[in-house]
């Protein structure tokens, strides 16, 4: 990440100049022709030359490739209203601590602590876990779809997110009570009686493994810890899996196939120096796991599920009617009518020895309507 996209330009350039051109393109040659050793032989000498032009361009064309985002840092301020990812939130004193329904405490205890005993109601539905709240008005100026008043709080079925093929629950809500009539709300005292048990459920797993469990960090996601933030305006790549990248010069360039992908090279030795010191993110483009999470989108409206296979997505290229190359190119069209809203690290939030990140998507026609009912929420890791 970077103040300013010349200092980016100017980082990416530094790390890309240091590459062993040869040994990429050997290696590009090796991956292209894998069955034919002179194919091979004969492929790296015009491969290395188009790879030095694509380097000797790259000023031109790094521009293309990066983009402006709200990067979350460590802060201090815990008033009411100010922005937080969990802990307790500030709530109207009128408004119910979100529930879905979806989940009960039975499925919780299988799930985190099934070898615990407890007096819980086994029937009782799990209230959601307070994720964030984020303050818009003190989010920095600039050019952004967001309003700037009120804050989004933001709930979700955290901990049990992964039982019941992923019927899991959120909630996104534009809140805007003024401050003065917000009060720290405690959480239900069900969340932190199943953070309780999960707590020595992992303890004593340890335990059974002869490890000492005390200095390890957990937290299960009913209770997360308290973290103060504030956001400000960084730019970042754009990671080689958006369609934005797809979508750019450099991007279709490098799909052509015939040159060394010194931009993947440069984003997996650069990535470490792009992080955000609290990992999460507002606006701009994903960071993917995998795949552009926007995808998972489109397919997950198309599907009615958010599980998926080659068979299910090679139905919906055959009902369409559309050649592959088609029906990829409208998927990629569709994928880019969702702006990324928040950027949820997983070790983050937690505190805690985990992975993978949450992305919440809204259609950019939704974010303008304020429509945050219709937010999406795919999860991807590595």
């Amino acid at each position: 990440m970077a103040d300013t996209r010349d200092v980016l330009v100017e980082g990416i350039l530094a790390h890309a100049e240091a590459l062993d051109l040869e040994s990429l393109a050997q290696f590009h040659c090796q991956y292209q022709h894998h069955e034919d050793p002179a194919a091979q032989v004969a492929c790296e000498g015009p491969t290395l030359a188009r790879t030095r032009d694509l380097l000797r361009d790259l000023p031109a064309l790094l521009p293309g490739v990066t983009a402006r985002a709200l990067l979350g840092e460590f802060a201090e301020d815990d008033a009411p209203g100010a922005t937080r990812f969990g802990g307790l939130p500030d709530l109207p004193t009128d408004m119910d601590w979100p529930d879905s329904g979806v989940f009960t405490v039975a499925d919780a205890l299988a799930q985190h602590a099934p070898n615990q005993t407890t007096d819980l109601d086994a029937g009782r539905a799990v209230p959601m876990t307070f994720v964030a709240q984020i303050d818009l008005a003190a989010l920095p100026a600039g050019e952004q779809p967001l309003p700037d008043t009120g804050r989004l709080l933001v709930f979700m079925d955290f901990a049990v997110w992964f039982r019941a093929s992923h019927a899991a629950g959120f909630r996104v809500i534009w809140d805007q009570t003024p401050r003065a009539a917000l009060a720290r709300r405690p959480a239900p005292d069900v969340l932190p009686a199943l953070e309780a048990l999960a707590a020595q459920e992992f303890a004593q797993a340890m335990v059974a493994y002869g490890l000492d469990g005390a200095d390890t960090p957990f937290n299960a996601g009913f209770v997360a810890p308290a973290r103060a933030l504030t956001f400000r305006w960084q730019w970042m790549p754009l990671w080689n899996a958006t369609v934005e990248f797809a979508q750019s010069p450099l991007g279709q360039r490098i799909a052509r196939g015939d040159v060394a992908d010194i931009y993947a090279e440069v984003q997996y030795t650069f990535e470490d120096s792009l992080s955000s010191p609290a990992a999460h993110q507002l606006l701009g483009t994903p960071n993917p796991q995998q795949d552009d999470p926007r995808f998972d989108a489109i397919l997950a409206e198309d599907l009615g599920t958010d599980l998926w296979g080659v068979t299910e997505i090679e139905r919906l290229v055959e009902e369409s009617g559309l050649d592959q190359a088609t029906w990829d190119a409208a998927q990629r069209a569709r994928a880019a009518e969702f702006q990324l809203l928040l950027q949820l690290d997983v070790a983050e939030f937690l505190g805690a020895n985990a992975e993978g990140t949450y992305y919440f998507l809204i259609r950019k026609a939704d974010l303008a309507a304020r429509a945050f009912d219709r937010v999406r929420v795919v999860y991807q890791q590595t």
